[in-house]
């Protein structure tokens, strides 16, 4: 996941907007081949060379096949509450502090991430909500 959202972040979107890229399906072959190449040894995967798309693909796919959404099931009734107490910045608070430790760093590396995307197009929130949104 770190590798994935570095890639992301630092990488030059090219021609097209990276919220666009982030919202648009790459081919499914270097997708697949990126998968499989990730899952036999993530460490020595090279995404130098590797389009948008396809790495945003990939992030995308890891994040829909978990087994279940960063933010657990347990947690959605707290995180959904949150909104609407008489503090929700606590409260959100409280429910993230709640999250198992792999779910919270992976969640904070992927808002990090979808933040500094939208900092450079904050047109683009919207789009990035679409696109990972559940």
């Amino acid at each position: 996941l770190d590798m994935l959202l570095a890639h992301v972040q630092s990488a030059d979107p090219g021609p097209a907007p990276l919220h666009v890229q982030l919202l648009t399906q790459a081919k499914p072959e270097p997708v697949k081949a990126l998968i499989k190449a990730l899952d036999a040894d993530a460490a020595a995967v090279d995404l130098s060379g590797m389009e948008m798309h396809t790495v945003c693909t990939v992030l995308r796919h890891w994040l829909v096949e978990l087994p279940e959404p960063l933010l657990t099931y347990a947690l959605y009734d707290n995180f959904i509450n949150a909104g609407y107490s008489e503090d929700p910045l606590a409260s959100l608070s409280a429910a993230v502090g709640l999250l198992p430790d792999a779910n919270f760093l992976s969640a904070q590396a992927l808002l990090l991430c979808l933040s500094h995307t939208a900092s450079k197009a904050p047109s683009s929130v919207c789009d990035l909500a679409v696109a990972f949104g559940p």
